[in-house]
């Protein structure tokens, strides 16, 4: 038997998921928190799976992060000068 907090919890996550799949649909990649190495390494990924399907085409990033890790942030930015 579930709780409801993580029930409440599953369907956030789901909406979070819809919501971040569009948004990269649209070519858009979001960052919303402390930047650490796994959300870096998901972010790096979306980066390069968009400049594999269109590498003429712009990327949108989106930073909303109150700081975080430096070598995670340079990974970031290494990726984007690469797909430049």
């Amino acid at each position: 038997m579930t709780t409801r907090a993580a029930q409440d919890d599953r369907n956030t996550l789901n909406l979070d998921d819809h919501i971040y799949q569009r948004l990269l649909k649209e070519r858009i990649v979001f960052l919303g928190s402390e930047v650490r190495d796994a959300n870096a390494n998901a972010i790096c990924a979306q980066m390069l799976l968009l400049n594999a399907e269109d590498p003429k085409a712009d990327i949108f990033l989106y930073i909303n992060s109150p700081g975080g890790s430096v070598d995670s942030g340079m990974a970031i930015y290494d990726t984007m000068q690469y797909i430049s």
